[in-house]
């Protein structure tokens, strides 16, 4: 579709979910397994980040809060609207993220 997305951005997705949502979905695929989940603003890692580059540190650890925020803020990785149809992808289902979830913990000694 040449023509329809020249010289503009195209936005796609094949999954909008939360990191909250995703931990949710490990849960599920991991029954009986502990989990303990801590929780960051991303807000307040930034603003260790913008600090840092303040005092002059340009160290890797930095720039992950930027990362982080840029990430993880509430609704950073879903677009209100988007290309999906007009391109071709596809919006995983629950259960199809469920599935992709669980085969990548099966590939993690330990994990399930």
């Amino acid at each position: 579709h040449p023509d329809e997305t020249k010289n503009r951005v195209v936005r796609v997705q094949e999954v909008a979910v939360s990191f909250k949502e995703l931990v949710a979905v490990a849960k599920e695929v991991t029954p009986g397994k502990e989990w303990t989940v801590v929780e960051k603003s991303t807000k307040e890692a930034a603003a260790k980040s913008f600090e840092a580059l303040g005092k002059g540190i340009f160290e890797s650890w930095v720039f992950f809060g930027f990362i982080y925020r840029a990430a993880f803020r509430p609704g950073a990785s879903h677009h209100a609207k988007n290309d999906n149809e007009l391109v071709g992808v596809k919006e995983l289902s629950r259960e199809e993220l469920k599935a992709i979830v669980l085969e990548t913990f099966r590939g993690i000694p330990g994990a399930l």
